[in-house]
This record gives structure tokens, C-alpha cells and sequence, in this order.
């Protein structure tokens, strides 16, 4: 081997990769000839990472073409490129192989990467001796001190052998010295760790069941390794698992987050080696494009790219086994975070309807005609050509990507609930919410006090009231046709009676308050409520049977007292002490208005007002608004007070009054000064119309101070249709008029300002008269959309102008010879108007001297070719909206497939009238059933036109 050409392309790696991401830990093996049941040796990984897509990849540009598995698009085609491309499992035409293990416990730098060794071994190493060579001329050379994990090998000439590789330094460990077979975590021997001792565990336990049975071989690692769900290690898992594992899980859910499969696992390899005189080309990588639980297991070989259906674009069979993982992981979209993570046992292995008996049929074909090419055992030699094992792998991955798409899990219902509170004082009412799952129909509801509850609809969560104290045993039953199932929480809801209420209650005046005394009634409270006209104010303890009050003013006050305990306390409606009334604090003095009004008042201001009876003096204060400065601070007791103050300036007052209980709430008011001299409006603007329809509007520059504006109607106003020639506006600076008005000729407008009851004149300015245009109207055609309007009075222009959707981000300025004035009546053709919209227009008219006159618009037109406008979004999380260009005379269709091309929903009836319509999606069945997420395709059309959309779910 070359060296020098590998440490050539480690120099380019190290100086391109920077921080590139490693994989999550995984699960890696290998089992040498000896171990297995055909002799062959055996390389194994479940990769756990996130959900991006994952490919085959063949490479041809080393010394050795490959296939592996790599990051979609982190490796591409492009040989042109330095970037370091990443393999993470694969084997090569010499039947060497290697997949690897992030490993916490083994540190280094991210320059050269575990996956890039990983590729870099793919395109040049034939042996593990060679790999093991490798490795220590990658360490002289550059320190390998980018590199740390655990990197399983087998070869053609039956060597298995796990190498731990940290900064500096590796060890080899050989399968032959262990017992024929090792595995691996996201630990390692060297490094002492522990992480993922667990899925260690179990696997070793696996493995050893295996070989002692002489079954160790790519099949049973596929079925019994790969999907195993058991949380474990030495606890074969009956599956489907009937129950609940751990609170917080749905029935029949088992936790999966030390699981050798994972809901983070996205691919699987079992890599089969070949034996001495076999080519390398039969080397198989058998593979789980996808989360293992829900893929089809497909052989591959070193022979050339891999199937469209293995790497995309398009619909892959990553994308067809997430869907089918994504309809029984837990949490789904929805649920809450902090959930743990596990899989439906019964969506997996219920008998027939489960995921896994409806896989095993096309994944058993995929094992018999593998067979049936290749031989079984290690004294057999096949002698398959190259182009034979690329015909098998692409027949074989369309044969799984079919078997995929027309599989639908569909498993018996369970039963499962909660309650929102378990514990309540009667009566109480208790919110059970439904959790149950598999799609059921019915649900039967037992409160144990003798009530129950059958329903169908699909709101199944339910509020029950209980009347009286005890311990309640609940159940539900749910039903989808013939498969039932039933949960029972016993002594679920746990309901107390109320103690006894205070006896004897009274309340009396005090100096400045309330005296409140009762009697104790009961021996089971922890305490008394206090409450003030059936509002709660205080709490005591239960030694405590007096309590005083001092109420906000001398109002007559109810009182009532009721014991508590630790869920239930009476009603204090029940418990009424009587009432009372204490001499506290007097109201606020009343106050007489100063001179002038609240509104506007003279610069020289007259206060007074009247002191309570009760009152021993009164305060005022007075300060402007604006500016917070204070004016006047005094006490007095019923003087009048004369003040100067600013013009146009406002002001605020409060006065309270004051006695031996203290201060009383001090009551607010306040007014404006008027103003002098008084300001009129700078300028008085008349926006032209835009076209006959239109109305007239007035603007003009708002004066401080002014509290009144008139608009005034001059010579014409006896003519127009409205009540009086002024109209009166308190708005600060503008006015609508309606189109009626708009017709006058002459006369002028004036707007005029006041304050405080006089006014002042202000400006005017002459009416403005626009062009008439009379029946402007489109219609769409074949030729395009047609145009035509009439005009009396086109004498002023030289010329129209048409303005397609004038409202638009970017309108469209039709002109032409047709659109010359002088005719009256016109007619235009807009033969680049797009059919499948909705159009609107504006004529404009055009003089010499002046901008486009704004005249008529139309209506929208209706579109005259069907189309699908958008689907948005896409993918979708609670509906999607259609929107859709419908022509007239039409019978739209718009219906919902899933994968299996069963119909689930037709929304053909709110498709409504012609013209761009919307319509939404909500991600429910024909039966109002919540779908679960996948991929789902939408038939749309109208008349012969027809289209398929793509969409896809995410709950």
C-alpha cells in the first residue's frame, strides 16, 4: 500500500475539516468466522445521530471503491472539492470493512475526525493488520490526536478486531481472543468509562444467547439485535408489552433511551464478509435505511452507486421507515418535553396488525432472494458478476420500498387516562383527561359513585361533578370495532366533606373599625376564613375566634367566618355574621366647580367647597398637568381661594379631608385655562379623488388648545344631501366627506377652530370636479381579459392608461394605440393577463400637463384556467391552507391520500364558488380522527385539469 498517498490525503483532511459534528455514541460489533453460523465475519452498528437524511454512497477515487453510509449532503459526488467527506460504516471491493463508535471516555481534538478516518481506511486498507499500520503512521506523522473512539474491522481473510483510538495512542482488541465476537458503546476498555453500559449489557447478552444457539449471523442481528427494545440487559422483553413501564408513559410504551434501538437511532448495518477466493465484490452491507423499527433491511455491494430509492432525490426509504418510527415514538409534537422517550409496543408487534409481522413478509423475500444468488455457507464460492449483484441490490431496494409504502400499522386500541386533580372537597369536579391511543371510536367512562358516561365523540376527555366525600375507583373502555381494551385506577379520586361552620357570629362597631367574634362549631379545621361582604380579606388559626376589621369606608359591611381545612372550606355565604358600620375617616369635602366650568375657565380661577360635617380640616392641592409643578399646597377648612393661572395651560386639583382616623380618599378633578390669543389652522388640504366613487377628504394643521373644529359648506350647500352647511368634528385634524358631495362645482370649504365657546375663521378652498367614466367592467375569455368603459366627457384627455392589479406589489401599466382618446366608447383586450388569477384594473386618463387622472376600477375577474396557487406550509404542524384558482362551470375535487393510497379525507364540498379560493386542511380523517404524521399526497383539479401535491405531517 501507499503510504505516502495516505498520509498525503490525512494532510489534506486535517487542513479542511474543522469543527465537523460527530455522531452520537452507537452501538458497534464484530464476530469472526469461527463465531458465526456461516463462517463468514460479521460487522455490525445501529447509529444513533438526528434525524438528517442518510445515504448510500459508492466511491471510486481511492485505491479501493466502497459503499457506505454518509451525511446527506455532507458527502457528495464532487471529486473536485477538499472538504472532507465523511463515511461512518461501509466496506470496500477487498472485503475490508469498518464502522466506528464516538467514545466519551477517549479524548481528542476534532482536525482529522473519526468519520474521516473512517473513509480514509474505506479507499485504502484491505486487512485489519493493514488498518493497524495505518493507524501507526497516522500517529508518527501527524499525533492522530484528532481522533478518539472505538473502530470495529473485519477482512477477507476472517480477522474481527475492535480498535480503541485516542490522542497519542490505540489499542487493538481481537474478536479470537475473546470468545469470537466484541462490542462496543460510547465506552471504551482503555479509557475507563461507563456510558452506555447498559446497551453493552444487553448486547453481550444477545450475542451470547446467539452463539450458543448457532444462529450469529446478518439475520438474526437484524431481527433480534437491531429492533431490540428490552430496557433490560438480561430480560428478554414480551413484546407487545401489556401495561404501564413508569409514570408519566401510555399504556403499552416502554422507555427506549438506553435501548440498544432508539428513538434516536436513524440507520443500521450487519456488514456479511466474504471467504478465502471469494471476490470482494460480495461483500454485502446489509442495510436499515432509516430508524431501524420501522425499515427493511436491503444488501448492498462495493459494485457501483446505489439504488435512486437508497439515497433520493425524492421519496427514499429513510424518509418511508422515519414516517412509519414518527407514528409510535414518544413524545410526539405535542406532548410534553420532559417526557421520556419510548416506543409503542403494540403499534410494533401486535399479531398481523403490528409494524413488525407486516415487514417480516417483504423483508423475508428480500433474505430469499439474496440467498438464492449468493451462497449460505463458507465452503461455498458464489459466482455472481458485478452485474448481477447491481441488478439484485436495485431490485431488492424497490422491492422494500414498495413493501414499505403499502404497509399501514393499524393496532388494537388501549385505554388510558388521567385526572387533572385527584383530591377535592365536596362537591368537586375533576377533569379526566383521555390519553388513550391506536385511533379508538368509542369510549365508556365509570366515575365509580354510579354514573358513567358513553360517548363517540372525538372531544373524549371528560368533567365529572362528585356530590360527597370518598374514595372513587375509575375506569375506561375503549372501542374501534372489534378491538377493546379497559384501564381500572383504583381508589383513583379521593373526595372530602366540609367541617362544620362557625356558630354565634356578631359584629359591632369599634372606634375606627369592626369587631368580628363567633364561636367554634368544629374540631376537624386547621383554621377560620374571614370574608367582608363574600370576599376573603383574612385568615386565622383555629384557637382564634375574634378577629378586627377596619373597612375601606363607613358603608354599612357584611361579614361572615368559615372553617377550613386542608381541602375544603364552607361557604361563607352560608356563615353570615350580620352586619356592621364603623366610624372611620370622612369622605372627600364636596367641591364646588370653579368659575367657568370644567372645561375652559378665565386665567383668574375662584376655588371653594364645602367641609364635612365630620371633617377637622380639609387639604388641597393644585398643579399643572403637563409639567407636575405644583401651584398651590394649603390647608384650609372651607375658605375660598382665588388663583392666577396660565393661559392655555391644564390643571389638576384634589382635596381631602382629615380627621382623627386619618385622611379620606381625596377626590380628583381638573381643567383646561383657555387659551389667548387663540390660533387658527395654517392650512386647509382637499385630496383630489381617485375616481367617481370615491369620497372627498379635508386635512389641516390641528391648533394647540383648540377643543372644537367646524367644517363649513359654502355657496352650494343648499344643493347637497346632508343636514345644515356646518359639519362638526372634535377629531384634531381631518374630515371624510361621501361621494355624493363631490359632484359640486363651485362654492368653497372652510374649516374653522375654537375653544372654550368662541371661535376663530380659518381657510378655504375652491371644490374640485373629476372626469365621469360610466360601465368600466373585464371578463375573462380565451383571447385574454376583455375591457370596456364609456366616458361623456373624454375631450380633456389625450389617452387612457390601464393599471392591472393596481394593488399589487408589482402592478403591470397597460398602454397601446386602442387606449387614444376621442371614441366615447372603448374596448381593450389584455392578452398577457394571467388566466388561473383574479385581476383587477384602473383606468387612468392622461393630459398633457398633468399626472395619470385616476378614474374607474373593476371588480376582480374570475379566473378562466384552473391551478393550484400554493400549499402552505409545508411540512405542516396543525393545517394547511389550499389555495386554489377555480374556473366557473366546474366540478373541483380536492382529496387527501396517505402512503398506502387509501382516501382519508375529502374535501371536495368547501371548494365553494369560482374564483382564487381557500381552503384549510386541519390534519383529521373523514371521521374527524387526528391523522398521524407521515407523508400524505393531495389530489386537486377542476373540469379535465388535474394535480398531485405532496405534504407532509408533523405532530
Amino acid at each position: 500500500m501507499n503510504r505516502i498517498k495516505i498520509l498525503v490525503w490525512a494532510c489534506v483532511l486535517v487542513s479542511t475539516a474543522g469543527a465537523l459534528s460527530l455522531p452520537s455514541a452507537c452501538t458497534i460489533g464484530v464476530a469472526s468466522g469461527d463465531a458465526t453460523a456461516d463462517g463468514r465475519p460479521l460487522l455490525w452498528k445501529t447509529r444513533d445521530w438526528n434525524d438528517l437524511p442518510r445515504c448510500q454512497v459508492f466511491d471510486s477515487t481511492f485505491a479501493h471503491s466502497f459503499i457506505a453510509i454518509a451525511d446527506d449532503p455532507d458527502f457528495t459526488a464532487d471529486t473536485t472539492s477538499i472538504w472532507p467527506k465523511c463515511a461512518w460504516m461501509g466496506v470496500n471491493e477487498t472485503g475490508f470493512a469498518i464502522a466506528n463508535s464516538t467514545s466519551d471516555d477517549l479524548k481528542g481534538r476534532l482536525t482529522l475526525g473519526n468519520g474521516n478516518l473512517v473513509r480514509l481506511a474505506l479507499g485504502h486498507c484491505h486487512s485489519v493488520a493493514d488498518f493497524a499500520d495505518t493507524v501507526a503512521d497516522l500517529q508518527t506523522a501527524m499525533h492522530l490526536d484528532s481522533v478518539h473512539g472505538n473502530f470495529a474491522v473485519i477482512d477477507s481473510a476472517g480477522g474481527a478486531a475492535i480498535f480503541e483510538i485516542a490522542a497519542g495512542s490505540f489499542h487493538t482488541f481481537h474478536a479470537d481472543s475473546a470468545g469470537g465476537y466484541l462490542v462496543r458503546t460510547n465506552f471504551s476498555e482503555t479509557g475507563g468509562g461507563s456510558d452506555g453500559r447498559t446497551r453493552y449489557d444487553r448486547s453481550m447478552a444477545i450475542l451470547g444467547r446467539l452463539t450458543s444457539e448457532g444462529r450469529l449471523d446478518y439475520e438474526s442481528i437484524i431481527r433480534e439485535q437491531f429492533r431490540d427494545l428490552s430496557p433490560v440487559p438480561d430480560e428478554d422483553l414480551t413484546l407487545p408489552f401489556a401495561g404501564h413501564w413508569q409514570d408519566g408513559l401510555p399504556y403499552g410504551y416502554v422507555p427506549c433511551e438506553s435501548t440498544i434501538c432508539r428513538s434516536s437511532s436513524i440507520s443500521a448495518v450487519a456488514i456479511r464478509g466474504i471467504v478465502e477466493g471469494e471476490h470482494g465484490w460480495h461483500a454485502t452491507m446489509w442495510t436499515l435505511l432509516g430508524p431501524p423499527v420501522g425499515a427493511i433491511a436491503v444488501p448492498y455491494f462495493p459494485v457501483g452507486p446505489a439504488p435512486p430509492e437508497a439515497r433520493g432525490p425524492g421519496p427514499n426509504l429513510y424518509e418511508l421507515a422515519r414516517a412509519r418510527r414518527d407514528a409510535f415514538v414518544y413524545p410526539r409534537s405535542g406532548k410534553r418535553r420532559d417526557d421520556p422517550s419510548a416506543f409503542d409496543t403494540f403499534a410494533l408487534a401486535a399479531d398481523v396488525t403490528g409494524l413488525w409481522p407486516q415487514l417480516a413478509e417483504p423483508e423475508n423475500a428480500i433474505f430469499a432472494a439474496y440467498r438464492e444468488l449468493l451462497p449460505a455457507g463458507a465452503d461455498e464460492v458464489s459466482s455472481a458478476t458485478r452485474e448481477d449483484l447491481r441488478a439484485l441490490q436495485a431490485q431488492l431496494a424497490a422491492d422494500a420500498f414498495a413493501g414499505l409504502l403499502a404497509i399501514v400499522p393499524d393496532t388494537v386500541v388501549t385505554a388510558d387516562f388521567v385526572a387533572e386533580s385527584h383530591a377535592g372537597c365536596a362537591p368537586y369536579s375533576v377533569y379526566f383527561e383521555d390519553r388513550s391511543l391506536h385511533g379508538p371510536e368509542e369510549w365508556i367512562w365509570r366515575f365509580g359513585d354510579g354514573d358513567s358516561l358513553a360517548t363517540t365523540s372525538c372531544t373524549s376527555s371528560r368533567t365529572h361533578m362528585y356530590e360527597t366525600g370518598g374514595e372513587y375507583t375509575v375506569s375506561l373502555s375503549t372501542r374501534r370495532g372489534a378491538s377493546e381494551a379497559e384501564l381500572v385506577r383504583e381508589a383513583y379520586v379521593s373526595i372530602h366533606e366540609m367541617p362544620a361552620a362557625a356558630r354565634d357570629c356578631k359584629a359591632s362597631d369599634d372606634s375606627c373599625g369592626v369587631l368580628v367574634r363567633w364561636t367554634d362549631a368544629s374540631d376537624c379545621e386547621e383554621g377560620f376564613y374571614v370574608y367582608r361582604n363574600d370576599v376573603l380579606i383574612d385568615s386565622v388559626a383555629a384557637d382564634v375566634t375574634r378577629y378586627h376589621d377596619t373597612p375601606p369606608t363607613t358603608a354599612p359591611f357584611g361579614y361572615s367566618v368559615v372553617a377550613f381545612n386542608r381541602e375544603c372550606a364552607s361557604d361563607p355565604s352560608n356563615e353570615d355574621v350580620g352586619h356592621a358600620a364603623a366610624f372611620r375617616a370622612p369622605e372627600a369635602p364636596a367641591i364646588e366647580q370653579p368659575e367657568g366650568g370644567t372645561d375652559c375657565v378665565a386665567t383668574s380661577v375662584v376655588l371653594r367647597w364645602r367641609a364635612d360635617a365630620v371633617a377637622d380640616s380639609a387639604h388641597l392641592l393644585l398643579w399643572e398637568s403637563e409639567s407636575g409643578a405644583l401651584v398651590v399646597d394649603s390647608l384650609l377648612a372651607g375658605e375660598d381661594l382665588v388663583v392666577e393661572l396660565e393661559p392655555g395651560v391644564a390643571y389638576t386639583w384634589s382635596v381631602s379631608g382629615e380627621n382623627a382616623c386619618g385622611c379620606s380618599d381625596p377626590a380628583v378633578s381638573g381643567f383646561r385655562t383657555t387659551p389667548h390669543p387663540l390660533a387658527l389652522p395654517e392650512e386647509l388640504v382637499v385630496a383630489r379623488p381617485s375616481w367617481a366613487s370615491d369620497s372627498l377628504s379635508f386635512s389641516w394643521q390641528a391648533v394647540p388648545g383648540a377643543a372644537t373644529y367646524e367644517l363649513s359648506v359654502g355657496a352650494s350647500c343648499a344643493e347637497l344631501p346632508h343636514d345644515g352647511s356646518l359639519v362638526r368634528t372634535t377629531s384634531a385634524c381631518g374630515v371624510t366627506l361621501p361621494a355624493v358631495l363631490i359632484g359640486a362645482e363651485a362654492g368653497f370649504w372652510g374649516v374653522r377652530a375654537g375653544a372654550c365657546g368662541q371661535l376663530a375663521a380659518g381657510v378655504s378652498c375652491d371644490s374640485l370636479s373629476p372626469l365621469a367614466v360610466t360601465d368600466f367592467g373585464a371578463m375573462t375569455s380565451s383571447a385574454g381579459v376583455l375591457l370596456s368603459w364609456s366616458c361623456s366627457r373624454d375631450d380633456r384627455l389625450d389617452s387612457f392608461q390601464i393599471v392591472r392589479d393596481p394593488g399589487s406589489s408589482a402592478p403591470d401599466t397597460l398602454t397601446g394605440a386602442d387606449l387614444v382618446s376621442g371614441l366615447g366608447t372603448y374596448a381593450y383586450c389584455d392578452s398577457s393577463a394571467d388566466l388561473a388569477a383574479e385581476h383587477e384594473y384602473l383606468l387612468l386618463g392622461c393630459t398633457p400637463l398633468e399626472r395619470p387622472i385616476p378614474l374607474a376600477r373593476t371588480e376582480p375577474t374570475l379566473p378562466r384556467r384552473f391551478a393550484v396557487r400554493h400549499v402552505r406550509p409545508n411540512p405542516f404542524r396543525a393545517e394547511a391552507v389550499f389555495e386554489l384558482a377555480i374556473p366557473p362551470d366546474v366540478s373541483p375535487v380536492l382529496e387527501i391520500y396517505d402512503l398506502t393510497g387509501r382516501r382519508v379525507r375529502d374535501l371536495s364540498r368547501q371548494l365553494g364558488p369560482a374564483g382564487i379560493v381557500q381552503v384549510t386542511w386541519d390534519g383529521c380523517g373523514d371521521q374527524g380522527h387526528r391523522l398521524p404524521s407521515g407523508v400524505y399526497f393531495a389530489r386537486v383539479g377542476a373540469g379535465h385539469a388535474r394535480e398531485i401535491r405532496r405534504l407532509t405531517l408533523v405532530r
